[in-house]
């Protein structure tokens, strides 16, 4: 009886390592999901806040677009502009030569035949 006994205390001591090393892990497990938990609650918060700065940007980035098209617009239509005025003005520059022209050839042919 007494060799059972002895067995059963070796069993007995055993299973109480046995348990304290599976309190030592749960406990080291619960500590680490708490650690885990909070960096994933930390890391969220961040990405709320990027999100956030991430949509501020697009909003931005939408208005600046839509101003750029708007400036093209007005400068297309000005350079159109432009150019339909340096061509009305070559026209009228051609115009004034020929009057001009016309004018001295008259005034000549007129002199001369006073002469």
């Amino acid at each position: 009886m007494s060799e059972t006994a002895a067995r059963l205390q070796s069993h007995n001591q055993e299973m109480v390592k046995c348990l304290n090393q599976l309190r030592s892990q749960q406990t080291a497990l619960e500590e680490r999901i708490s650690q885990q938990e909070n960096r994933k609650n930390t890391l969220n918060k961040e990405l709320e806040k990027m999100q956030r700065a991430l949509e501020q940007v697009e909003a931005s980035i939408a208005e600046d677009t839509k101003k750029l098209n708007e400036c093209s617009k007005r400068l297309t239509e000005t350079e159109h502009g432009y150019t339909k005025v340096v061509d009305t003005l070559q026209l009228l520059l051609m115009s004034a030569k020929e009057g001009k022209t016309s004018l001295i050839s008259e005034t000549n042919a007129k002199h001369e035949s006073k002469q």
